[in-house]
């Protein structure tokens, strides 16, 4: 009788370990992934929008320069190399963290 009462344990506990949850598939967390994603197109969005505005500070600089307003034409000249130096340095920014998201290979290269 113990002998069979063991050999029944035994499909018991096997069937119970096969009842368990399930562990999560290899691979990166996809609802992660994806959160990130999102945030780094709102990233790109930023970006785009400031690389409008320097090309608007850009058209504004040679506006002025056209009627003669030099000092006017210096502001507007730097303020749009200072958003392009800014989109410059956020897109390298956001290179580095998709390399990292993805697990890529982050040989950094930045600007001198």
């Amino acid at each position: 009788m113990r002998k069979h009462s063991l050999l029944m344990l035994i499909p018991t506990l096997w069937v119970l370990t096969a009842c368990q949850p399930a562990s999560a598939p290899p691979g990166p967390d996809m609802a992660r992934l994806q959160q990130a994603m999102l945030q780094k197109q709102e990233q790109l969005l930023q970006i785009h929008l400031d690389l409008d505005s320097a090309a608007l500070e850009i058209a504004e600089a040679e506006q002025m320069a056209q009627s003669g307003n030099c000092s006017g034409a210096e502001f507007h000249a730097a303020e749009s190399y200072r958003m392009l130096r800014k989109a410059d340095d956020d897109i390298l920014e956001l290179g580095t963290e998709l390399q990292a998201l993805f697990n890529l290979d982050s040989g950094r290269s930045g600007r001198k």
